[in-house]
């Protein structure tokens, strides 16, 4: 494949985006290390400081739309600003969906260039819940755009399902996303200290406070349990703190957000990653814990429960079944407490192997080649 100019489009594009950031950085390198031009935007409704970024992004100043709260608009954009910067591209990626990034960019594509679109979970049916009528108008209005000029790039099959009961894009992929290499330590054979950890964006949907509240009733000795994730406007750490009651600082414990070295030490020292949501797309925490060891406790609205199930890296439980969560709380420590080093030495294995950058890089390189083909034919 011939070295190619692409444009990767974003919006409020920083370490506090999660994993939306974690994809675009890994778009970003893995492409420029392919050899491509590789140009960022992000369409932000904020200053950033460079070092929220890590990677080259340039940003566009962008205004809110009272009436329509989170959606964003640049008049500089709109009256052709940045016109330039489409122009002469090969490919462009676009990720997240609902914003006015994606409206300019699809005003904008030329004949003869592909699109990829990157949802970050964003068909789910959970995330029509809130704003659904305006996100229904803004799919319709999408559409033909979808359905005639994009390839939707998806993190897991059941993304994927979930997505296509609501769009008929021309292409669909699915690419699993990989773990960082600063992500990765080599911990002790078994944690000294029995540890859950949910790692993550403190957030309903993630069932944050459930599990404290869960985990402090349980009580088990020694047993501890963690929280890594910036909080959100649903959940502050005051309300976690509330819930752990008197386990705050002495089973429960509030790690912060962690830089990349310091999130890989937690996991390291983690006797397993708990994720019992409500839905996830892929669940990068899930990756990142059994890449360093940790058995996974997820429900089945992960996108990586088959992987879970079939690689036998932990345990996945019914989403619709769970009450308060203390059941699969109980069941996730009585599987740690069997758990050997030789199991933990071999989900490291066959994680690094699956979540690898370089199976990555050659899957990238297999659906943007797919995908410059379609667009010249």
């Amino acid at each position: 494949m011939p070295r190619l100019r692409i444009l990767q489009v974003t919006l409020d594009l920083s370490l506090a985006s999660t994993g939306v950031y974690t994809t675009a950085r890994n778009f970003y390198r893995i492409l420029t290390g392919q050899g491509h031009d590789v140009c960022s935007l992000s369409f932000d409704r904020r200053e950033y400081q460079s070092a929220d970024r890590g990677f080259e992004i340039r940003s566009i100043p962008s205004s809110r739309l009272p009436a329509l709260k989170r959606f964003a608009f640049s008049w500089r954009a709109a009256s052709g600003g940045y016109d330039r910067l489409v122009a002469g591209r090969d490919a462009l990626f676009l990720h997240s969906l609902y914003g006015y990034h994606v409206d300019w960019a699809a005003r904008r594509v030329q004949p003869g260039q592909c699109v990829f679109v990157v949802p970050h979970g964003a068909l789910r049916e959970m995330c029509f819940a809130y704003r659904r009528y305006r996100k229904m108008a803004w799919l319709r209005k999408m559409q033909s755009f979808f359905r005639e000029r994009s390839t939707f790039i998806f993190s897991s099959g059941y993304e994927r399902d979930e997505a296509l009961d609501r769009i008929s894009p021309r292409h669909s992929e699915i690419l699993s996303w990989p773990v960082s290499p600063e992500l990765l330590s080599d911990g002790p054979p078994l944690p000294e200290t029995p540890v859950l950890l949910l790692a993550g964006r403190l957030h309903p949907s993630k069932r944050t406070l459930e599990t404290v509240r869960a985990f402090r009733r349980l009580a088990r000795p020694g047993w501890q349990l963690h929280l890594a994730g910036l909080p959100s406007t649903e959940i502050s750490v005051a309300d976690v703190c509330a819930e752990a009651g008197p386990a705050w600082e002495r089973s429960v414990f509030y790690r912060g957000s962690l830089n990349f070295g310091e999130l890989a030490r937690a996991y390291a020292e983690a006797s397993g990653v708990v994720l019992l949501s409500h839905g996830e797309n892929f669940a990068n925490a899930i990756a990142e814990g059994v890449a360093n060891g940790c058995a996974a406790f997820i429900t089945d609205r992960v996108g990586l429960a088959s992987e879970v199930l079939s690689h036998e890296w932990g345990m996945v439980f019914e989403s619709h079944r769970i009450t308060d969560t203390a059941a699969e709380l109980e069941a996730a420590m009585d599987f740690c407490e069997r758990d050997t080093g030789q199991a933990r030495s071999r989900r490291l294995l066959q994680s690094r192997d699956v979540f690898s950058l370089e199976r990555f890089s050659r899957r990238l390189h297999e659906i943007t080649a797919q995908g410059v083909e379609r667009a010249a034919a």
